[in-house]
């Protein structure tokens, strides 16, 4: 699972990466299921890991 945390961070330091990969996120996150609804918030942590920025959230 490590390699593949480690790949995504890496694809996402690329701005189009993160861009389709947070639109995909949010298109999944409109489904009805309680699953769905989390993807996006785990989507945007990563991009914001990958991007190096400084994002708190309460």
């Amino acid at each position: 699972m490590k390699k593949y945390k480690e790949w995504l961070i890496e694809k996402l330091k690329d701005h189009d990466e993160a861009v389709a990969y947070l639109n995909a996120a949010l298109e999944e996150s409109l489904k009805e299921d309680e699953e769905s609804k989390h993807l996006f918030l785990l989507a945007l942590r990563n991009v914001v890991e990958a991007q190096g920025l400084n994002l708190r959230l309460s």
